[in-house]
């Protein structure tokens, strides 16, 4: 293609024009959402991890609502990370039919995330006691506690909105998990 009143043809405007850097900077976002997933993965690990190795710690013993709290977003942890596996290995077809279960597991995060809190809520403290911390404010942790799951539900939609668009989708799946 001609500019009008140029000699010669228009050059493209995007530096990565050629294939292998294109593959490069894929390979480069791949292992950045890996390595994310890793990390939230690791961060969960070390928040939650004493708490379950040493119950001693806890104000009162898990309840069933907790425990299924736990399993939820521990699976859900598991499955970004899976999810970002498949994403950078090419496997997009199985990433997309695990997608479907990833929707049905965030609606699970949210209804257990809800039931936690009102738990907690109706407690009076957190079972770890480190939550609330001097202030003692139990209705202002509950507003922040149900705030993250709307942001987390607000984020998911999108991205499942946004799932044709991998470059929205992936940035979205990935506020969600380590923001929401």
């Amino acid at each position: 293609m001609k500019r009008p009143g140029a000699s010669r043809p228009v050059q493209a405007r995007f530096p990565m024009q050629n294939r292998a850097a294109r593959a490069a900077t894929r390979r480069d976002e791949g292992r950045f959402y890996i390595g994310m997933a890793i990390a939230a993965t690791a961060t969960a690990i070390a928040g939650f991890g004493p708490a379950i190795v040493g119950p001693a710690s806890r104000k009162a013993p898990l309840t069933w609502a907790v425990g299924l709290h736990g399993v939820v977003f521990g699976a859900w942890l598991l499955l970004f990370l899976t999810q970002t596996l498949l994403a950078s290995k090419g496997r997009v077809s199985v990433h997309r039919r695990l997608g479907y279960a990833g929707a049905g597991l965030a609606v699970l995060m949210l209804v257990s995330g809800y039931l936690t809190t009102i738990e907690m809520g109706r407690r009076g403290y957190d079972l770890s006691g480190d939550l609330i911390g001097d202030s003692g404010d139990m209705l202002m942790l509950m507003v922040f506690q149900l705030g993250d799951l709307l942001c987390f539900g607000a984020l998911v939609a999108l991205a499942v909105l946004f799932r044709s668009r991998s470059d929205g989708h992936k940035r979205l799946m990935l506020l969600a998990t380590v923001g929401g």
